[in-house]
């Protein structure tokens, strides 16, 4: 009962848009294009940014404000928000591209018809490796500024940036759950392998795991492993050079590197002895069984991290790493997040949630709900699709 009252309301919300939206365009037939512009602005408020919606309603923003006489008066907050995304540039940093792109989409928000706007937000996005964006917003530049001088080097990035983008993709389909063919132990055979500031990361846990760089179908990086104890013998960690190949589909997956050997010697629990006895070769044979559903890190809501972020309990699971170009990233959900019900269905902890996107089919849509800035927001995740069309 509660899902189907979620998916109504959802329902409902959506039908008032869509009736916004077109009542925007019923004032733009009628030549009434400030009123138009001000409807397509509240329309944009309440839809998924880079959705099918959202483009549309930004194109027909951008003929609305070159129909009219004169150029719309930009509100004056779009200023504000351009100055400070590019002195977040000028200021440099870890996340200052994304932190101006942030100050940026303001802009285009409060003027959906900003040429400026689509182009600094589409250089800053290139930048971030956000190519999908990117290309969205340089198409609207050139909508809106057709004769600028910069159209055709756009045209040329765009083309650019599909390239990259394509690139990207095949990236991105080999986040998911791998088995090792070489491995016979059921409990070691399972590899999960995630996409992050480009790099494969394999297996990755307890700072051990295979990091790894892929040109075309080749694969080079390193594998990396904590140190341990054996038999209360501390046995160092080790980086080793690591290569590999990946097959045309990306579905098959060969890594090789060498592991040292030690022999450990101990009388009673006093370990006496660690000799290093040379070098093996290690070979992975890894073929592909799943796609990740949502792409995410997540833990249980501790009392104390539930007070940080300003909640009442602990009901809920927080996000603690959101992969780029993931069914959770398209959605919008990011580090941070308190996923707090799926499918209409309250998640208490991490095992719940966990356990019920694994029974969502690929390509399902699973209604979330989550809670960020004290505020509850509602998405929609297409279970283990990568990046939106």
């Amino acid at each position: 009962e509660a899902r189907r009252q979620a998916a109504e309301a959802r329902r409902q919300a959506e039908e008032r848009i869509r009736a916004s939206e077109m009542a925007a365009d019923e004032a733009a037939r009628q030549g009434q294009f400030g009123k138009a512009l001000e409807q397509y602005r509240e329309v944009l408020k309440n839809i998924q940014r880079y959705s099918e919606q959202d483009q549309r309603v930004r194109r027909a923003a951008i003929k609305a404000a070159q129909a009219m006489v004169g150029p719309p008066a930009l509100p004056e907050n779009v200023l504000r928000y351009m100055v400070r995304g590019e002195t977040k540039v000028k200021m440099g940093g870890a996340g200052s591209y994304e932190a101006a792109a942030q100050e940026m989409e303001q802009a285009v928000l409060e003027a959906p018809w900003f040429s400026d706007g689509y182009f600094n937000l589409g250089t800053v996005q290139d930048k971030t490796g956000k190519f999908n964006q990117a290309i969205q917003n340089f198409h609207l530049f050139l909508l809106a500024a057709p004769q600028s001088r910069n159209a055709v080097a756009v045209q040329a990035k765009i083309f650019g940036l599909e390239v990259m983008q394509e690139d990207a993709i095949k990236t991105l389909r080999l986040m998911g759950t791998w088995r090792d063919l070489n491995e016979q132990d059921e409990k070691r055979n399972q590899w999960g392998i995630r996409v992050k500031a480009g790099k494969l990361l394999i297996g990755v846990g307890g700072g051990s795991g295979i990091y790894v760089d892929k040109k075309g179908l080749a694969l080079e990086g390193f594998s990396e492993s904590s140190p341990y104890t054996s038999h209360n013998c501390p046995i160092p960690g080790e980086k080793r050079p690591v290569t590999g190949t990946i097959s045309e589909d990306g579905t098959r997956m060969e890594l090789h590197y060498e592991s040292s050997l030690y022999q450990t010697t101990w009388q009673g629990n006093v370990c006496t002895g660690v000799s290093h006895m040379g070098m093996k070769s290690v070979h992975h044979k890894l073929v592909l069984e799943g796609p990740c559903r949502f792409c995410v890190d997540s833990e249980d809501l501790t009392p104390e991290k539930a007070k940080s972020l300003g909640l009442q309990g602990t009901r809920g699971v927080l996000i603690t790493e959101v992969y780029r170009g993931g069914p959770a990233d398209i959605a919008g959900i990011r580090q941070g997040d308190v996923l707090i019900a799926c499918q209409g269905r309250e998640i208490p902890d991490d095992a719940t949630f966990v356990n019920t996107i694994i029974k969502a089919p690929i390509g399902s849509d699973v209604q979330v709900t989550f809670m960020r800035g004290g505020k509850q927001h509602d998405t929609v995740v297409k279970s283990g699709v990568y990046l939106s069309k």
